[in-house]
């Protein structure tokens, strides 16, 4: 399966980069990344499930950021953002298998 190289989010075209290795400035080794300013997502490289579900994770980030949300969320806690998104992404990533099951063209004997 080919990866997206860009993603469109809420209108704006995100640059999407996979890499061997994601460190933060605090030094933690990361699956995934996003930027609303710079409008990029870098994924780690690793096995195609795992890659699809950060990707999914990434974009909820940014559509989160587009709809405005970020300050409001951060305002509550500091982890209310990663647990709406973690629960947005394990409800919405069995799309991709779904997609993958009802495409396929059935062989008619």
């Amino acid at each position: 399966m080919a990866f997206p190289t860009k993603i469109m989010i809420s209108g704006s075209i995100y640059t999407v980069t996979y890499e061997d290795e994601i460190i933060d400035e605090d030094g933690e080794v990361l699956e995934g990344d996003s930027d609303f300013d710079d409008k990029t997502i870098r994924i780690k490289k690793s096995n195609p499930k795992a890659m699809r579900s950060t990707i999914m994770h990434e974009v909820i980030h940014m559509a989160i950021a587009h709809a405005g949300l970020q300050e409001l969320l951060a305002g509550i806690s500091d982890y209310t953002e990663e647990t709406l998104v973690c629960a947005l992404e394990n409800s919405l990533f069995p799309i991709y298998s779904l997609r993958g099951e009802t495409s396929r063209k059935k062989k008619v004997k």
